[in-house]
């Protein structure tokens, strides 16, 4: 378990388009610089292409619609592997800044948290900038519903 006995959580920190976002390291499999993808036909712009890793297909998802940021129109250069009920997506990010406990009394609620539950809260880091903290099995089940969508749509 990644967390401590005051009830803080371990996040991995990642950046895109500027902002600062926060994963729960549990459901984070692993962090790979981004690879050569493999173009998808037909899918939608959210997926950047797929890649192999270690037998596995895995797609590969520009998160920036489902984390309400602008494109920055610079290329993602890392993957988080996501990992829920079996199946795995990679997210794609800027960077990744390091990881960080996050105690329960640090969290704010998130304005938007309402429409899009994965953005499930902010948090305010000793330097001042502002982390949205991340609810990883509901952005996975967003992401999976949208590809879905799209390629029953398409």
């Amino acid at each position: 378990m990644h967390a401590s006995s005051s009830g803080s959580v371990v996040h991995l920190i990642a950046q895109r388009a500027g902002q600062r976002f926060s994963l729960p390291v549990l459901t984070v499999r692993e962090v790979l610089p981004l690879p050569e993808l493999e173009p998808v036909p037909l899918a939608p712009p959210e997926l950047l292409g797929s890649f192999q890793l270690r037998g596995e297909i895995i797609p590969v998802v520009r998160p920036d619609s489902f984390l309400d940021v602008e494109d920055p129109g610079t290329r993602p250069s890392v993957l988080a592997l996501l990992q829920d009920r079996g199946a795995t997506c990679a997210l794609a990010f800027d960077r990744v800044l390091g990881v960080i406990a996050i105690a329960p009394g640090d969290l704010l609620p998130h304005p938007l948290a309402t429409r899009r539950p994965w953005l499930s809260h902010l948090r305010v880091d000793p330097r001042h900038q502002l982390v949205t903290v991340l609810d990883g099995p509901a952005l996975f089940g967003a992401v999976v519903d949208q590809l879905h969508f799209a390629t029953v749509a398409g």
